[in-house]
């Protein structure tokens, strides 16, 4: 043993308080106040999560985990917070929507409602550097049967299956 031990061991300090240092540990008491639920429904309306609706009702991250587990209020205020702001946002869009709003009412459709317009593909074509598409209209009327016949074969191969 050195002297420093030896005389720490004589007087009876070890650790931190044989070298003069004084831990002072008053351990917080953490509990879901009325105060404290009602700034954690006010922070869950506004949409705040984790961190920042700790901070918002005066907590760090640890306490508002440590209380969130312990006490079922606090699930409770937060939950409700979301619901009433759901809602009142619902009850915006609904009426914007039923006063006239088109936009509106087609994205309430869409969000709330999965409910798609049906797509329409508009495909244009242009002949050679742009220009228009040479067409040549075909007269039938001057072939036989077996003409016909044989040209119906033809597009059937090609397509793959019967031609109507």
């Amino acid at each position: 043993m050195d002297d420093m031990q030896t005389r720490e061991a004589s007087i009876g300090y070890t650790g931190l308080n044989a070298r003069g240092y004084s831990l002072d540990f008053t351990p917080k008491e953490v509990r879901a106040t009325e105060e404290t639920l009602d700034k954690l429904y006010e922070a869950s309306v506004l949409g705040l999560k984790g961190a920042s609706l700790a901070y918002h009702a005066g907590l760090t991250l640890r306490e508002f985990r440590q209380i969130e587990q312990l006490d079922s209020r606090v699930e409770f205020a937060i939950v409700a917070g979301k619901a009433d702001s759901e809602r009142e946002m619902a009850s915006v869009l609904r009426s914007a929507a039923l006063n006239g709003d088109a936009k509106t009412a087609l994205e309430v459709l869409k969000h709330k409602h999965e409910w798609a317009s049906t797509q329409t593909i508009k495909q244009e074509l242009t002949g050679a550097n742009g220009g228009p598409v040479n067409l040549a209209a075909v007269d039938f009327r001057g072939l036989s049967n077996d003409e016909l016949a044989t040209m119906r074969a033809m597009l059937e191969k090609t397509a793959g299956g019967a031609v109507e």
